[in-house]
């Protein structure tokens, strides 16, 4: 999909909550591994992806929305990485 906006939040303006801190260096770097996950696995051109983390878990797991005969839809047909 097309992004419609952003906002810029500077990194002491985040809520913050005691005992637990924030580290911008890891935020990029799991921005990072996560672009690279949607690069390697999203090859179909034009396709629609579905990217779900279960709740309270760490793993990522993307499912390709698109039939491979176009004729039925099924959202967990095709997990395409985990």
């Amino acid at each position: 999909g097309k992004v419609h906006g952003y906002q810029l939040v500077r990194t002491q303006d985040l809520p913050t909550w005691k005992g637990i801190g924030f580290e911008p260096e890891a935020v990029m770097r799991n921005a990072s591994s996560v672009l690279q996950f949607l690069q390697e696995h999203c090859t179909k051109e034009a396709g629609t992806y579905w990217l779900y983390r279960p709740p309270g878990s760490d793993q990522l797991q993307l499912f390709c929305l698109d039939d491979s005969d176009s004729r039925q839809r099924s959202v967990f047909a095709q997990p395409v990485g985990l």
